[in-house]
């Protein structure tokens, strides 16, 4: 598995599968090992640096996403959700 500096500015595109990606390196398991994605990733060992990791690294490919709103719902379908929808917001 490559690490988030190594790859490119994916973030303009990022699928379901490459957010799921992210999260299972943020939690050194494979993404097979990531909970469904409705299922709360703390009770699957997220911890909160975790947390405010994958906020960086969506800011460093241009997308702000407040680590209080990946903190209120730690899935992996909602913070798919926010991320698009921060690239929505970039976008207009």
């Amino acid at each position: 598995m490559t690490s988030f500096e190594e790859r490119p500015a994916l973030i303009s595109e990022p699928s379901d599968e490459r957010i799921r990606e992210w999260i299972a390196e943020l939690m050194d398991i494979t993404p097979e090992d990531l909970p469904s994605p409705a299922e709360d990733l703390v009770d699957h060992g997220l911890h909160s640096v975790a947390v405010m990791q994958f906020a960086d690294r969506c800011r460093r490919f241009g997308v702000t996403i407040d680590v209080r709103h990946l903190s209120e719902n730690p899935t992996i379908a909602y913070w798919s959700a926010l991320v698009a929808e921060g690239r929505g917001r970039q976008e207009t």
